[in-house]
Order: structure tokens, then C-alpha cells, then sequence
């Protein structure tokens, strides 16, 4: 077991556990993406990390900006990666941006599961078609000895 360090919302979560499964929808080009970890404790429960990510910007009066996004002045180190502009509004990005555009933030979820059935329910909630990352995920889990 290894101390890990996780995020929900604003909260930060420590617990020791083991990286059972992991999945990523990242690719070249894309702007939004969600990457998934699922951790298993000692006691055989899960916690499933879920981080929606986006490198996506936005001119302050774009029609898309909401209260969640913060602008590239205010916004903290790890949110300055490089920025796509928003198809909408096109903000010049790169050297020339404007410290007021606005950033899409990153959203941290935890989810629990108590056991394996559960945990392939929360990751599934009743979908009948699965996006690939969650297809991924239940394959690699599928593969795994229970314990």
C-alpha cells in the first residue's frame, strides 16, 4: 500500500491504497479529455478518481465563460499549460495572450465502491452504451485476480 493524494472538488483526500486500474480518453488534438484511476484499499474497498481536464481559453466576454473558470492572471501554476482558443470566441493564446482570458479548469471528482460489483456499477451508472475509457477500465479490472 502507498500513500496516495487525490482531489474532490476543492478537498484534498490522502488514503493508502493500491492503483488497480487506469485510463485516459487524452489523445493528439483533443481539448477536453477525462482520466480515470481506480485505487483499492486495504480494507477491499474502491475509490475511483475522476479528473476532467480541458486546455481550452476564453476571451472574458465569450458567452461560454462561467463562474468556474478563472482568468490566466489569477489562475494557479499547474492551470498555465499551454491553451487552445475557443472556437466561439477566438482568444489569441500563446505569447501574446491577454492575462484576462479566461480558463477552462480542470474538475476532480472521488467516487466509492464498497466492492467489485459496486464498483463496476459506479462506473457504468446504467449506461448502456460505455465511452471507451470506461470500456478500458472494466477490461483491465476484468483481468485482474480477485482478492
Amino acid at each position: 500500500m502507498t500513500l496516495r493524494t487525490v482531489r474532490n472538488g476543492r478537498e484534498i483526500l490522502r488514503f493508502e491504497a493500491e492503483v488497480v486500474a487506469a485510463a485516459t480518453s487524452q489523445r493528439p488534438g483533443v481539448q477536453r479529455w477525462s482520466e480515470l484511476v481506480v485505487y483499492q484499499l486495504a480494507s477491499g474497498q474502491y475509490v475511483i478518481s475522476k479528473i476532467g481536464r480541458s486546455v481550452l481559453a476564453h476571451r472574458p466576454d465569450c458567452l461560454l465563460v462561467t463562474d468556474e473558470m478563472v482568468s490566466w492572471l489569477e489562475a494557479e501554476e499547474e492551470a498555465k499549460v499551454h491553451r487552445y482558443p475557443c472556437l466561439e470566441c477566438l482568444p489569441e493564446v500563446g505569447n501574446r495572450m491577454d492575462p484576462q482570458t479566461m480558463l477552462e479548469p480542470s474538475r476532480y471528482t472521488v467516487l466509492r465502491a464498497r466492492d467489485g460489483e459496486e464498483l463496476r456499477s459506479v462506473l457504468t451508472q446504467g449506461r448502456e452504451h460505455l465511452p471507451s475509457i470506461i470500456r478500458k477500465l472494466i477490461h483491465t479490472l476484468d483481468g485482474l485476480p480477485s482478492r
